[in-house]
């Protein structure tokens, strides 16, 4: 199995058992806190302005900012995920996202 396919079902599984679209995007973040220790939150995006939704709302500087979709960004602390796993980690959480919105 490849990285992404084990990053996408070990994902997938974790936040199955959320109830509703937010509670899925906070599911996202503990998954993102324990694999890889960094503090994220999502955002609902306006324009230029970034509404936090659910995550870590403790962060002090946010780092890295990332856009999944026309409507939802997500913001991490630190960058202490690297560039090679966002790169990773961006079309999969776009992906469950997608299917999420689909599914709900």
């Amino acid at each position: 199995m490849d990285k992404e396919t084990y990053i996408y079902n070990h994902l997938k599984d974790f936040v199955k058992e959320a109830h509703d679209f937010t509670e899925k995007l906070e599911a996202i973040t503990q998954w993102i806190y324990i694999e890889y220790q960094t503090n994220v939150y999502f955002c609902e995006i306006k324009g230029k302005r970034w509404s936090y939704i659910t995550g870590r709302s403790n962060i002090l500087y946010a780092a890295e900012s990332y856009t999944i979709n026309d409507n939802i960004g997500i913001v991490a602390e630190e960058n202490n995920i690297g560039t090679e796993n966002w790169n990773t980690l961006i079309p999969i959480i776009k992906r469950i996202i997608s299917e999420e919105q689909l599914e709900g």
